[in-house]
């Protein structure tokens, strides 16, 4: 069925070239915080390794001494708006409001403050406020361009880098590959050697 739908590739592309373009012309405008912020994200939707790499920044991050809010929009959750799904010391927040991600991290990640928001300028923000958050990890932020980041960490699965594939509707690419110039760093995930 999806090759069925190569005819409309272009007109997502557009789309996406559109509104990167407002992003990167100032008409549509990033959000500053008062913390660093560092995004981990994608090209395509599904599994890269953007959880695992999360995870790893946000343990060093805290040993080295930092407060951390992971900020996600919590794909897949049944509640809307800003919730607490851990606050460092508790989960506050299961699966169905939170999110499959969001939940597991936060019962990994003792010390670290989960919080999911569609609009992540404001989960982050309400870290910063609420808990004294002074990192933000912006988990699957590639594309979610509203909230400004210092680092901006692309995750790569071997074979996207081998065959980048089609962009949706046709395939899983939300993005094209050019979209790469926006990365501050690539880290390639699957590799064998």
């Amino acid at each position: 069925m999806r090759p069925l739908l190569l005819p409309f590739v272009p007109l997502y592309g557009a789309g996406v070239a559109i509104r990167n373009w407002f992003f990167d012309f100032g008409l549509l405008r990033s959000k500053k915080v008062s913390v660093p912020v560092i995004s981990v994200g994608n090209l395509s939707a599904g599994g890269s390794g953007k959880t695992p790499l999360v995870e790893l920044l946000a343990k060093r991050l805290m040993l080295s001494g930092r407060k951390v809010a992971i900020v996600s929009r919590g794909y897949k959750r049944e509640s809307s708006g800003t919730v607490v799904v851990s606050n460092g010391t508790v989960q506050c927040a299961e699966a169905l409001a939170a999110g499959d991600e969001p939940a597991q991290m936060a019962a990994k990640l003792t010390g670290v403050v989960v919080i999911v928001d569609e609009r992540r300028a404001r989960g982050a923000m309400y870290a910063i406020e609420k808990f004294g958050a002074n990192v933000i990890i912006l988990d699957d932020g590639f594309q979610h361009r509203y909230l400004k980041r210092d680092l901006d960490i692309l995750v790569l699965p071997v074979e996207e880098v081998e065959k980048p594939g089609w962009m949706f509707p046709a395939g899983n690419r939300r993005e094209p590959i050019t979209s790469i110039k926006r990365a501050s760093l690539i880290a390639i995930t699957r590799c064998e050697s």
